[in-house]
């Protein structure tokens, strides 16, 4: 506990909670001639993130649904609008919290997706088929390995952390995307609703490169 009945730091204390850096309900006042200010020390897990080794990066794909989905059956008039500004963000090989890093790489927490002209029941994929059509953006993501683990905050003594551990693959857009736009016949994926996500694990090894539509 802390205790001060210096004037001086009575106010810098009241400028700290005023800041919000101290909750103020935290607070315990006695009513004397010498004000008290009783101040617990605070605290909170957290977790830390580090890459491990040079990450073994690789380029995984997600295909992001843009489009609602149109049935092309009677209808080679018709076709597939592409809704663009969706976004596609990180994600991580394991459940709870993890915390995002870059490990390095030119990649960020998420990106939106593009725009294209519309695809059409004329095209091959929707016309020949007859059936239902719909539009996939494919958005490149870099996976690299890191470990977590997890600390204990606290003001009054130096932060406790664990050991390294639980190995995680980051999933990270990256910052420059190649807008490659394809209907479901040409990636063999299913149409479901707009936003809709297909991750593709097959990429090269590598981090963030140019890979062809």
């Amino acid at each position: 506990m802390f205790y001060s009945k210096n004037p001086i730091s009575i106010l810098a204390l009241a400028a700290l909670a005023v800041a919000g850096v101290i909750d103020t309900q935290s607070f315990e006042r006695s009513i004397t001639a010498n004000e008290t200010i009783k101040i617990p020390c605070a605290g909170g897990p957290y977790t830390q993130t580090q890459r491990v080794g040079d990450g073994n990066p690789h380029q995984n794909f997600v295909y992001k649904q843009v489009s609602g989905t149109t049935d092309c059956a009677g209808n080679p008039g018709g076709g597939a609008s592409i809704s663009n500004g969706r976004t596609v963000s990180w994600s991580a090989s394991i459940s709870g919290t993890v915390q995002f890093i870059t490990g390095g790489f030119d990649v960020s927490l998420s990106t939106t997706t593009g725009y294209t002209n519309s695809f059409g029941c004329s095209t091959p994929g929707g016309g020949t088929q007859g059936g239902s059509l719909c539009v996939f953006e494919r958005i490149q993501l870099t996976a690299f390995t890191a470990n977590t683990r997890t600390c204990e905050k606290t003001t009054c003594t130096p932060d406790k952390c664990g050991d390294w551990a639980n190995n995680v693959v980051i999933y990270a857009p990256n910052t420059q995307q190649s807008s490659c736009f394809y209907d479901n016949y040409q990636v063999n994926l299913p149409c479901d609703a707009l936003d809709a996500e297909h991750y593709v694990y097959n990429g090269p090894a590598g981090g963030p490169q140019e890979i062809p539509c």
